[in-house]
């Protein structure tokens, strides 16, 4: 213990004194098996080292915990001298700890170029590896040690050796964005179309990060364009959806296939869908530029432009419309750009696609139509637009819905008010004959009603069930409106298929000043 503290302080007389007392130089009572020397190694105290050496102190002794060495923690410390001593007196270079590290290992990872000159001077194996599969070469390419990357490969180091995610040195010297280890490693031979297992090649994580210079090296060292990822993302596509402008001139220029598919999460969609949806302008044009399909869909048919104007850049829409994209495909449920830009209130978008010719009456799946859409969602504006541009103003869903019966049913009183003096058939019932003055009535919005009724809506037209106007306000309390449809001449006589008249559902619900109303209607 007194031999072990002596060195752990530097007290070199003190070791000189124990050692000449017959100490046992490799007694220890420290819990992880730790001798004198590994201490002074440890420490960088060369005079101890050397004194314990010559006193037989056994130079091979591991520390319990984790088998590391004196030669392996001196060469982790940078102490030279002592690197040079233990080799000189025989230290095991290759020693692997638990976890597979080496002196020469330690040496690289923590920058120690004179350390990794002197053991693989000494024949140190350069191809160790951690038990990650991680190398000498792999860690100071990791870290940016250009000098000792240099060493590794004049000793012969695998330049290609993959740990155990398939990474290179190039791979990781690529990731750490170093252009001169990268270029060290293309020099002595690294192959740069080495992906890891989960298909990352050099080339896609340059591209994805936007590492010009880098992409560069790779492409003149022949790095395969168009390497794609399980799911078909290639360093194209990777560039165009990150924005990496730069990037993408530089693969397109290289021959680049401009029309890779993903094959998974967004079947079909190419860069120009991913550079257009993400508001990439200037991607989108040198893509154009570059002869990609402008049509190219992906498997539910969503096409770049319909997803250019479902995002609301008017740019890129311009852009693509004027390169020639077809306004007018639709994705699989028969939405076309300009029925997504009426739905979201898109003007300027719905103004281009009007403008380039966009079908005004092009139905979904379920008959809905731009018209229809923007009637729904409110948008005043491009009822206007479209109804100036010839929009069919009564054309229905499969249900009959009409684009008033759907602005009446939620409450968009200015749309109704255009759609019916632009001439909107507002008697034009569902298949089970609501007609707008019903829905505007059963949701209580008496202005609409107004509107309606001043427009010739037919106040006695009834539902399949016989349900008129006055039924649906009477069994709701709906009592201003029950005046409205009074004043109008709605018959307070008329019965549904259950035989009941609106007096009869107002009184039957108990509300008082409708039974008023409707009573005295039935007594004149």
């Amino acid at each position: 213990l007194d031999l072990f503290h002596a060195a752990l302080n530097s007290k070199l007389d003190e070791v000189k004194t124990i050692l000449q007392s017959g100490v046992d130089p490799n007694f220890t009572t420290n819990k992880d098996g730790a001798t004198a020397l590994y201490i002074a190694a440890q420490l960088g105290h060369k005079e101890i080292v050397s004194l314990l050496i010559s006193a037989k102190a056994n130079i091979h002794e591991t520390l319990k915990k984790d088998g590391s060495t004196p030669l392996i923690i001196a060469a982790q410390n940078g102490h030279k001298d002592i690197v040079s001593l233990l080799i000189s007196a025989g230290a095991n270079l290759n020693h692997t700890m638990t976890i597979g590290a080496t002196a020469l290992l330690a040496a690289a990872q923590y920058g120690h170029k004179d350390i990794v000159w002197l053991l693989l001077s000494a024949g140190a194996d350069p191809n160790l590896a951690l038990t990650d599969g991680s190398t000498a070469l792999y860690l100071a390419a990791q870290i940016g040690h250009k000098d000792i990357v240099l060493l590794l490969i004049s000793a012969k180091a695998n330049v290609d050796q993959t740990n155990t995610d398939g990474s290179t040195p190039l791979l990781i010297a690529t990731q750490s964005n170093n252009k001169d280890i990268v270029s060290l490693l293309i020099s002595a031979g690294a192959n740069s179309n080495i992906t890891m297992d989960d298909g990352i090649s050099p080339l896609y994580i340059a591209a994805q990060n936007d590492l010009k210079d880098i992409a560069s090296l790779l492409i003149s060292a022949g790095a395969n364009l168009n390497k794609a990822m399980p799911d078909g993302m290639t360093p194209l596509f990777i560039a165009a959806q990150n924005g990496c402008k730069d990037i993408v001139s530089l693969l397109i220029s290289a021959g680049a296939n401009v029309n890779p598919a993903m094959t998974v999460i967004k079947l079909g969609a190419t860069p120009l869908y991913a550079a257009a949806q993400n508001g990439y302008g200037d991607m989108v044009s040198l893509l154009v530029s570059a002869g990609t399909n402008l049509d190219q869909a992906t498997t539910d048919n969503v096409t770049p432009l319909f997803i250019a104007s479902q995002t609301g850049n008017k740019n890129i829409a311009s852009l693509l419309v004027s390169a020639g994209a077809n306004v007018n495909l639709s994705m699989t449920s028969g939405a076309t750009p300009l029925r997504v830009a009426a739905q979201n209130g898109l003007e300027d978008i719905a103004s281009l696609l009007i403008s380039s010719g966009a079908n005004l009456n092009q139905p979904m799946n379920d008959g809905s139509t731009p018209l229809f859409s923007a009637a729904q969602h409110g948008h005043k504006n491009i009822v206007v637009q479209l109804l100036s541009a010839g929009a069919n103003i009564d054309q229905a869903l499969t249900t009959a819905a009409t684009p008033i019966r759907v602005a009446a049913q939620q409450g968009h009183t200015e749309i109704v008010s255009l759609l019916a003096s632009a001439g909107a058939n507002v008697n034009q019932a569902m298949d089970g004959g609501s007609t707008p003055l019903i829905i505007a009535t059963k949701n209580g919005h008496q202005d609409i009603v107004s509107i309606l009724i001043a427009a010739h809506a037919d106040v006695n037209i009834a539902t399949n069930t016989g349900e008129s106007p006055l039924h649906t306000a009477a069994s709701l309390g709906h009592t201003f409106i029950i005046s409205l449809l009074l004043q109008a001449n709605a018959e307070a006589g008329l019965k549904n298929s259950d035989g009941l008249t609106p007096l009869m559902l107002a009184t039957h619900n108990n509300y008082k000043e409708a039974v008023r109303l409707l009573s005295s209607q039935a007594s004149r």
